[in-house]
């Protein structure tokens, strides 16, 4: 999937009194993910949202593949002291989410990705996009209309 760039969202919620720290966590954070060859990341609070506006984190970071994202997050998880990080990151902030979004930019879209796109897929659509396995039933979204 050479040149499918891949844009990972890091969204966090993070209580009024436990900013200071947060923000140390990330300065360590992004001295031991540029040693990885992570990208540098684009970091903004949240001014209008649906959740508390002011406790709002958002991340993010363009990788330049999905091989190249999981190969750096494959690395990332066996870094001792970034899981401790992560440890401490989970425990100040109150919750999180991450979103991964391909960034468009000009070239065709893979046909698993519009294939797996589509909801409902019916099993044979998934056949012809070779895509393993049968659409799941009991998720809200894969349901088939009766």
């Amino acid at each position: 999937m050479a040149g499918l760039k891949i844009l990972c969202r890091h969204v966090q919620e993070v209580p009024a009194g436990k900013w200071k720290l947060k923000l140390e966590l990330e300065r360590q954070a992004d001295r031991l993910e540029a040693a990885l060859g992570y990208p540098p990341p684009r970091r903004m609070r949240a001014l209008f949202s649906a959740e508390h506006s002011h406790t709002v984190r958002v991340e993010e970071r363009i990788f330049e593949s999905y091989a190249d994202f999981g190969r750096k997050r494959e690395e990332r998880g066996k870094d001792r002291a970034l899981q401790a990080l992560d440890a401490r990151r989970q425990a100040v902030v109150k919750w999180e989410r991450e979103e991964l979004f391909y960034v468009d930019s000009g070239m065709p879209v893979p046909r698993w990705m519009q294939a797996v796109s589509r909801r409902p897929m019916t099993a044979e659509e998934m056949r012809e996009a070779n895509v393993v396995g049968t659409p799941s039933r009991s998720h809200p979204s894969r349901r088939q209309p009766m």
